[in-house]
Parts: C-alpha cells; structure tokens; sequence
C-alpha cells in the first residue's frame, strides 16, 4: 500500500506543475537530458566494452596462430630430423641391393665362377624379358622412397 503523504506530494506537485507549464516543460526537458546523457555513458560503455573483447578475441587468435606456427615448424624439423636418421640405412640396403642382383659377366669376379656366385645374383644372360635398371636410378628410387616415407610419417604427425 502507498503511504497517503506520498499521493499528497505527488497531487500537490501535479497541481503546481499544471499550474504552471513553462516550469513542466523544463522538468520535463532536464529529466530527458539527464536520460540521454545516462543513455550515452551507457552506450559509450558498451562500445568500449564490445572493442575490448574484440581485441582481446584478435590477441588471442594471434597467439593461437603463433603457438600452431611453432608446432608445425617442430613437427617439419622433426621430419627432417627423421629423414636424415634413415637415409643411412636406405642407402645401405640399397647398396646391398645392388651388389646382390648386379648382372656379372664372366670376367667381372674371377676368383669366383658364375655358379658359385650368389644365388640373388643376375647372369649375364638375362633372359629377353627382363627389364634392367642402372644403379643410379635403384639408389635414386631408393633415396626417394625414404624421403616418401619421411614425408608420410611427417604428414601423419601433423594432425597430433
């Protein structure tokens, strides 16, 4: 319930306000402003508010993209890393490889004979068929297929 001081201060100041307009109509003006002004700092506020988050949404992206920068450069040199590791033993398998199916003549090993060579060994007489690849371009292949796989292996790590 409304005290009934209340409704007398409210008739009594409706009765004076309606007595005299011109003293309304600047309440009434000094009241709007006093809520425009209000209304500003309020919108000023939130500008300031909403551009504060926006850069600190853009800070933290850029971090993100930093931080995501450094993980792909550690995975790539880690790769690099792992590619370097294997090509050794590549190239020693393929040198292995090599030697052991390189076709001979009869000349080439005369200490021992054709025969007796090993068997993985092609002969001289390689059947028509066959197709013949030179040693640059097994070891070439070879060297290839480490780095296909280093670069497999890379590509797998990157979604980690």
């Amino acid at each position: 319930m409304i005290p009934l001081w209340v409704i007398g201060a409210a008739a009594k100041a409706w009765g004076f306000l309606k007595s005299n307009p011109l003293l309304a109509l600047c309440l009434l003006l000094a009241c709007w402003s006093i809520y425009e002004r209000h209304q500003h700092t309020s919108w000023r506020d939130y500008a300031h508010r909403l551009e504060s988050a926006s850069q600190a949404a853009r800070e933290a992206q850029e971090a993100l993209r930093a931080k995501e920068r450094a993980d792909y450069e550690r995975k790539a040199d880690e790769g690099q890393r792992h590619h370097a590791t294997i090509v050794p033993a590549v190239r020693t398998a393929t040198d292995s490889f090599v030697q052991s199916r390189r076709v001979r003549t009869n000349d080439s090993s005369p200490a021992q004979p054709i025969g007796q060579a090993d068997p993985a060994a092609v002969c001289e007489g390689v059947p028509a068929g066959s197709i013949v690849v030179s040693e640059a371009d097994v070891r070439a292949a070879a060297d290839w297929q480490a780095y296909g796989v280093a670069l497999h292996d890379w590509a797998l790590s990157v979604g980690e």
